[in-house]
């Protein structure tokens, strides 16, 4: 195999390795630290809508996980765009109770989101998970942190897990101050295998080009 064909099978194999790390699954929150970033974006008509959820776990007992969330709405353009809603479609074991020390938010189990089916885990402001008035939510350029609390009458001694699609709402979109409510799916941390593939890839990249320096 001449360098250029070495060059090529390793671009293949990078490329396969990105699209293993890219694909949506559940996440699993076993250890203090473990962190999963959530992002969504979307462009509508007069809106650029975008929102990033940020779960840290911060501790874990076998009937208790607890989370440091940090909700940001970057969302452009017309209208309010407010962020009212969001939420993780299942969690694994399943809740008995939730519960959290937002200003803004409030938290809930088995909950219809907005229209959709019903979701193991709903963080909303107003109302309830579904509605929310236009003027209700996190607001262009806000961030709201807090602690997020999830209690099972299972176990967690081997963790929680949060599986896709994601929900999320916004109300006052764009002139018409419309709702926008979708599910989608979100990509997970690359996991360490795909780390090592692509770490394997970059070093398999590195003798090549040396063979072919000798060869020369």
């Amino acid at each position: 195999m001449n360098f250029k064909q070495s060059l090529k099978s390793i671009a293949v194999a990078c490329s396969l390795a990105a699209a293993t790390a890219a694909q949506a699954g559940p996440v699993l929150f076993d250890s203090v630290g473990d962190n999963q970033l959530v992002t969504y974006e979307s462009q509508e008509l007069t809106s650029f809508l975008k929102a990033t959820v940020d779960f840290t776990l911060t501790g874990l007992t076998s009937s208790t996980a607890t989370f440091n969330v940090v909700v940001k709405n970057l969302s452009t353009g017309a209208g309010l765009n407010n962020l009212f809603a969001f939420g993780v479609t299942t969690v694994t074991p399943s809740l008995t109770s939730v519960g959290e020390n937002s200003t803004l938010f409030s938290a809930g189990v088995s909950k219809s989101f907005a229209g959709f089916d019903t979701i193991d885990l709903c963080v909303y402001a107003g109302g309830t998970c579904g509605t929310a008035q236009p003027t209700t939510g996190l607001g262009m350029g806000q961030t709201n942190t807090f602690t997020l609390t999830l209690n099972t009458a299972g176990s967690f001694t081997n963790g929680v897990t949060f599986d896709s699609p994601y929900t999320i709402a916004f109300k006052g979109v764009g002139s018409a101050l419309s709702t926008k409510a979708v599910t989608f799916e979100s990509n997970p941390i690359p996991e360490p295998s795909s780390i090592a593939l692509t770490g394997l890839v970059l070093v398999g990249l590195v003798g090549a080009g040396r063979a072919a320096r000798k060869a020369a």
